[in-house]
């Protein structure tokens, strides 16, 4: 933008000067003083290099605020006056005026940055004005544009002028050579007048009879050109003539590709190959006739050369020799051309029935009693068959180079598409499986660290709870198994929706091997066994190929269900012990045992199927081919069999194991039938326990004694063991004798989780878990135990039923800890009631003011009796009778004790309470003996009686008076039956 008021500095930069009034040449800074003061004086030289050096000059000039290597330093948008390295000197931008990065901001530097210009100078500048000063600076674009138009107009005539003289220069000069020297490069015949021009130029002077004779040779050259591409045309004529003759002799064998072409174009296989065989046929006796007639035509050459005369004989012959080998070269090449075509459309004949052949899902019909015999074959048979006679044919007819066989070819393509198919499937599912486990490892990482090496167990009390009343329901033993495996076995809701989508990857997988795999080893097989009669693998190489693409899925499917202790070659590892995540290769993560028995059941009965048709594929290929190792390969399906199927039981008892240990939260401490007061109430859990234990029972017994229907080639291959190791047999048994000790484990670990969280609520009431914990552990000792024992006994040939186990034992301990336990915890309420009676006593007596002078049953006695009535309506319905009379007198005996104990520690000095003792421990005699299930044991009686005799030994040493009527019998004995009648209501329940 244009400064109207510019600084004096501004103005000084500007013009260069270094005062505001300049007056002599020494005021501008911008003059250099090596130029001349007075260039007119100048010789052309001195000017010439005068300009040559003001152009050439690298110098910088002396003032940087003008321009930078040429560059206009003025901001285009401010105007004059302004200087772009001053404005980024001051804003810090650059550090001197000769930093690279200056060139980013100048508008005529080639490396201008448009952005960084307008951002960095421009900043601050407010639109407006930018608007503004591009106004103008277009304005003075458009002035400077018609200034230069005006100066170009003005000169334009002398411009023309001066390049025309230079084009007339130019052309003058080309012009400059002389009329001789065009002569002499052009002329191409004698010319006397050039070679007198030459002699009159300083040549001395030649004779003119050498002038006429080389102008004679240079005549008879020229005529020799003239005659030579006649002779060549006609004798290039007469070669065409002998090959068109040849063309018409042998018209049948130039037709052929015609006819080739023809009859693949319209299918006609059996012309195609009458053709191509003819074809065959006559080409030998073509090339021979070419050779024969060359022969004839070199002998006939002889004769006419020695029956000639003259020197020029040999010569001639020589050219005549020449011209039969080229006539026999071409005929050669022509039939080479042919022979090519002929051989590609051949090719292409080839390839298009051997694509036909090997797209054909061919299997040969197993009812054809000759593999030669027309008749007898269905027809995809006869049309394999015709492909592979076209083949036969075609296939090297004459002989040259290895022959094929269409049929082996096509068995090696079976092959082929076997293995490829097999990889597509396999890397098809190893993406599938792992993408899903890694959703199961971020499902498991959100769990609470406890429950990360869990499952679903919800799923199975599900299961109970659905098909409960139709177990129930069933008449007889065998109904209700028939029940359970229903209830346990039905596919739909097994477990969480993440892990049924991944044991369906694995099922989809191993269908695929059932099926489309052994469909495929299938129809090979059969061709095989078909076809090796035709010689069709006389090395036994498509053999071997087969067994190899067999031995790889076998492998894959050993590697596949494989545990990670097998993967890490550890011998040593207990798979006894080993945890579900050990199986992650085929178990999804964080299944249950309902989904895992379920899904390797059924992919087990899969594997078999599939490693019994192999087995019977390379029985029957073995056989056919006599081959000497088929034992061996029998040998590699058994081990992988073995390994299979035991590494699938490790993995569903490992999961059987894992959920038995969480049993415990499932525990909700709910009874499901009416209280048994027989035999003591149990939560649902026991039933729970009892049918899926049932279930896995059954269920394993089946996965290891198998039943599979075979075919009668199939049971002649015996890959699969029909019966299970004794090594597996103890295997089962152990893992199931650790699912009754773990059950047993995961009720007590309830017990104590709910026992901790009790002890912190310091209450008195009764522990209802405890005792419902104690009716559990019984009824799994004394039924429920000795049903899964008897079943497991029954289905795997043992004899558990008739061994003294320690795992009852263990029950009874855990029993008899838990009722300590509630003992325990009854007893300190019982004996807190008492010792708080026995210390208000003390204190009393040391009141001299208090004195008891009436006879009563003191109020901790009804206490403590109201406290086995609160026993009585919580425990008695739950408890057996055996278990609730043994903790009552365990309490009576308690209390009495703690009644005796306390009159021991108390020295009484007031008759009453010794005589109140006596009247409250006849009325706890009475209460009880009045019960017909709670009555005093023995022992208990016994300590009764040694207490009243205590107290009436106390009673005699004190100084009370023996007969005043406030102590005499007759009153003792009506308070006694005063208080027995009034409380009988209350202790009717006993």
């Amino acid at each position: 933008m244009l400064d109207l008021d510019p600084s004096p500095e501004q103005l000084l930069s500007t013009y260069g000067l270094s005062t505001s009034r300049p007056k002599d040449r020494s005021d501008l800074r911008n003059i250099d003083l090596s130029y001349s003061e007075n260039p007119s004086g100048l010789s052309v030289e001195e000017s010439f290099e005068l300009v040559k050096s003001i152009f050439s000059s690298n110098e910088p000039r002396l003032d940087w605020r003008d321009s930078i290597n040429g560059h206009d330093l003025e901001d285009p948008l401010k105007g004059r006056g302004s200087n772009i390295v001053a404005d980024l000197v001051k804003k810090g931008i650059i550090s001197s005026p000769d930093d690279p990065l200056v060139q980013d901001f100048l508008i005529s530097s080639q490396t201008f940055k448009p952005y960084k210009y307008l951002t960095t100078i421009h900043k601050d500048t407010p639109l407006k004005v930018l608007d503004e000063s591009l106004h103008f600076l277009d304005r003075n674009l458009q002035s400077y544009r018609s200034d230069l138009q005006a100066a170009l107009d003005s000169d334009l005539t002398s411009a023309l002028n001066v390049k025309a003289e230079m084009d007339g220069t130019l052309q003058e000069f080309k012009q400059s050579k002389t009329k001789l020297q065009e002569d002499k490069e052009t002329s191409k015949y004698f010319n006397p007048q050039r070679h007198r021009l030459k002699s009159s130029e300083g040549a001395a002077s030649g004779d003119i009879s050498s002038e006429l004779e080389s102008s004679l040779n240079n005549l008879a050259t020229t005529t020799t050109l003239m005659i030579k591409p006649i002779v060549e045309s006609k004798v290039k004529q007469d070669r065409l003539s002998v090959l068109v003759d040849f063309i018409k002799s042998n018209a049948f064998l130039f037709d052929i590709p015609y006819k080739l072409t023809n009859s693949l174009k319209a299918n006609d296989s059996h012309q195609f190959i009458d053709d191509y065989t003819q074809y065959d046929r006559e080409r030998l006796h073509v090339l021979k006739r070419v050779d024969e007639s060359f022969q004839s035509d070199v002998k006939k050459l002889k004769q006419s050369s020695n029956g000639g005369s003259g020197g020029g004989g040999n010569i001639l012959d020589e050219d005549a020799l020449a011209n039969l080998n080229k006539i026999r070269l071409q005929k050669l090449t022509l039939l080479a051309q042919v022979f090519e075509k002929i051989e590609a459309i051949a090719s292409h004949f080839r390839d298009k029935t051997y694509q036909e052949l090997s797209s054909l899902d061919h299997e040969a019909s197993n009812n054809q009693s000759s593999i030669s015999g027309a008749g007898s074959r269905n027809k995809d048979d006869q049309k394999f068959m015709s492909l592979v006679a076209n083949l036969s044919k075609i296939e090297g007819p004459s002989g040259e180079g290895p022959k094929s066989d269409p049929i082996a070819v096509f068995l090696n393509k079976q092959i082929e598409v076997l293995i490829s198919d097999f990889e597509y499937q396999e890397k098809k599912f190893d993406t599938r499986y792992v993408l899903m486990q890694k959703k199961l490892i971020d499902y498991v990482a959100s769990l609470r660290a406890e429950r990360k090496q869990g499952s679903h167990l919800n799923y199975i009390a599900e299961k109970y709870e659905f098909y409960k009343n139709e177990i129930k329901l069933a008449k007889n033993k065998e109904e209700k198994m028939l029940a359970i495996d229903e209830a346990f076995e039905s596919g739909d809701a097994l477990d969480v929706s993440l892990v049924n989508e991944t044991w369906l990857v694995l099922v989809n997988f191993m269908s695929y091997m059932e099926t489309i795999f052994i469909k495929l080893v299938g129809k090979f097989t059969n061709n095989y066994g078909s076809y090796y009669s035709l010689n069709v693998d006389p090395d036994g190489s498509i053999r071997d190929q087969f067994f190899q693409a067999i031995n790889e899925a076998v492998d894959l499917l050993v590697r596949l269900f494989q545990s990670e202790s097998n993967s890490n070659d550890s011998k040593d590892v207990n798979n006894l012990e080993s945890s579900p995540a050990n199986y992650k290769q085929f178990v999804p993560l964080y299944s249950n045992s309902l989904s895992t028995i379920h899904q390797l059941s059924l992919i087990q009965a899969k594997v078999n199927r599939v490693l019994t048709s192999l087995g019977t594929a390379v029985t029957t290929i073995g056989n056919v081919s006599r081959f000497e190792d088929t034992n061996k390969q029998l040998k590699v399906l058994k081990s992988a069999s073995s390994s299979i199927n035991q590494n699938i039981l490790e993995a569903v008892c490992s999961t059987w194991i894992n959920d038995c240990s969480q049993f415990y939260d499932l525990e909700n401490w709910k009874i499901e039938d009416r209280y048994n007061t027989k035999d003591g109430s149990c939560t649902k859990l026991v039933n729970v326990i009892e049918y899926y234990q049932l279930y896995m029972i059954s269920k394993i017994s089946k996965i290891v004694f198998r039943k599979e229907k075979t075919s009668q080639e199939e049971s002649v291959v015996s890959i699969v063991a029909s019966y299970p190791s004794k090594r597996i047999l103890v295997s089962i048994e152990i893992q199931f004798m650790r699912t009754l000790n773990i059950i047993v484990d995961s009720l007590m670990k309830k017990y104590n989780i709910d026992r901790m969280s009790e002890s912190t609520k310091k209450s008195s009431s009764v522990e209802i878990f405890k005792i419902l914990t104690v009716n559990n552990l019984d009824k799994l000792s004394r039924s429920t135990y000795q049903l899964l024992i008897f079943m497991f006994d029954q289905r795997f040939g043992k004899d558990l039923s008739k061994q003294k186990l320690k795992l009852f034992s263990d029950i009874d301990k855990a029993s008899l800890t838990i009722l300590d336990d509630i003992l325990a915890n009854e007893k300190e309420v019982i004996f807190s009631i008492t010792s708080g009676f026995f210390s208000g006593i003390s204190e009393l007596q040391n009141d001299q003011s208090y004195e008891i002078s009436f006879l009563t049953i003191d109020g901790f006695v009804f206490e403590v009796l109201m406290h086995f009535v609160n026993l009585v309506h919580k425990l008695k319905p739950l408890t057996s009778g055996d278990i609730f009379i043994t903790i009552i007198n365990e309490l009576q005996y308690s209390f009495l004790k703690n009644i005796q104990d306390g009159l021991r520690n108390l020295i009484v000095s007031n008759v009453y309470v010794l005589y109140n003792l006596k009247l409250d421990c006849n009325f706890l005699h009475s209460v009880f003996e009045a019960s017909k299930s709670l009555r005093l044991n023995d022992s208990t009686f016994s300590l009764l009686q040694n207490l009243l005799e205590n107290i009436s030994i106390q009673i005699r040493e004190s100084n009370a008076p023996h007969g005043d009527e406030q102590y005499s019998d007759t009153l003792f004995k009506e308070k006694l039956k005063m208080y027995l009648k009034s409380s009988k209501a209350q202790f009717e329940c006993f």
